[in-house]
């Protein structure tokens, strides 16, 4: 069986998503974002 890696995000800046998530997007078969909290709806 295979073990993944869940993880969770606070705050969703621009690194976040410009750079982490679509590193981790690619591998969604050992890694798992479970969540992403921001003390703040943004509409960029």
């Amino acid at each position: 069986m295979t073990k993944r890696l869940t993880i969770g995000y606070y705050g969703n800046g621009k690194s976040t998503n410009r750079y982490h998530l679509p590193f981790l997007m690619r591998r969604q078969d050992t890694i798992f974002v479970k969540t992403i909290y921001a003390p703040t709806l943004r509409d960029d």
